[in-house]
């Protein structure tokens, strides 16, 4: 997308900064400005953030992580998500100074669009909120379908996202297609399409759904050999322990499962 496209679709875009720092808050504002946006608004607190959600519906949200009296980026979030308050086609950028933070993103059921670490560099910020804005615009018809729950609809846009071989964001389109697929018991479907990937290409996502596909199909040994794979590399990855532990769990081998859990 050329860059005079991009300063265009910014200023149709709505957008929230919440953030505790009342410098970075005013960073972050002049930022979006400059990018194009014309509608920046800023919270200092999650609750603040909330009640203007309540009021406008919002196509970026930049969140910092820690916000203070106990709530985090991720809860507000969630708490958006949960009342219908942020739809999917929106942005929602978490911004943190705790790395680790990324290392659990596999456990969370509301995944940001992107994490972004302190301290804030504008031009490490741009191109990635670029690239989001585009795949939102790509995956368009997907997620209109998600947020009016048509779960098959959505499936049909991915398959046709794909079909036409052209985008870059093919697999996302994919990441959300083997999601839906295993959600909507369709478990042959989506562990056809996870292994379609190449297995020395294939991302932590779709090892993942890979697995998930194994496990609802009673295939429990592939589905142990998958996770093992994955917990080997990305120990961090709960949603690999916790799925390592049903699995366990449904083969009776409980002692190594409350190992998993522990882990």
């Amino acid at each position: 997308m050329k860059q005079i496209d991009m300063i265009k679709s910014y200023s149709q875009k709505r957008c929230l900064v919440v953030e505790t720092n009342p410098d970075l808050r005013t960073l972050l504002k002049r930022a979006l400005v400059d990018f194009g946006s014309e509608d920046v608004d800023t919270a200092g607190h999650a609750e603040e953030a909330i009640d203007l959600c309540q009021r406008r519906q919002y196509d970026i949200v930049l969140a910092d992580y820690e916000l203070g009296k106990g709530r985090t980026g991720q809860q507000l979030l969630e708490e958006l998500r949960f009342q219908g308050l942020f739809n999917n086609s929106g942005i929602f950028f978490l911004i943190s100074s705790e790395v680790a933070t990324q290392h659990v993103v596999h456990a969370i059921e509301y995944q940001p669009d992107d994490y972004i670490s302190k301290p804030i560099n504008r031009d490490a910020l741009r191109p990635r909120l670029d690239n989001a804005v585009q795949k939102k615009a790509a995956l368009i018809e997907v997620n209109k379908a998600l947020d009016k729950k048509r779960p098959r609809s959505a499936i049909a846009a991915c398959q046709d996202l794909i079909n036409e071989g052209e985008s870059k964001f093919i697999p996302d389109a994919r990441k959300i297609l083997g999601e839906l697929m295993c959600d909507q018991g369709m478990f042959e479907e989506a562990k056809h399409m996870y292994s379609g990937i190449p297995a020395d290409k294939r991302p932590l996502w779709a090892q993942l759904g890979l697995a998930r596909a194994c496990q609802c199909l009673k295939e429990l040994d592939s589905a142990e050999t998958q996770l093992h794979g994955i917990v080997s590399e990305n120990d961090y990855c709960v949603e690999a322990h916790d799925a390592l532990a049903k699995v366990y769990e449904a083969k009776h081998k409980f002692d190594k499962a409350q190992g998993a859990l522990i882990k």
